[in-house]
């Protein structure tokens, strides 16, 4: 299970500059701030109890680092 880890913080902006180039928000994505950590939160617990079968990718990284970082995660 590959977990693309944001934190809420980088992903509201990255909504705010979609907002700001016009695209609406879906019902996921207008949810407050405090939803999305708790989910965050679920997720990285996860990820730390089951170290084997989760590896968690740092999306707060520009695009690029963030391709590289699968790339490197997946088999060849």
């Amino acid at each position: 299970t590959i977990l693309f880890d944001v934190p809420p913080a980088v992903s509201r902006a990255r909504l705010e500059h979609a907002l700001a180039e016009g695209r609406e928000l879906d019902k996921f994505e207008v949810q407050r701030d405090d939803f999305f950590q708790r989910v965050r939160a679920t997720y990285l617990a996860r990820a730390a109890a089951e170290p084997a079968r989760f590896r968690v990718v740092d999306s707060a990284q520009p695009r690029e680092q963030v391709s590289a970082a699968l790339v490197a995660l997946l088999p060849r």
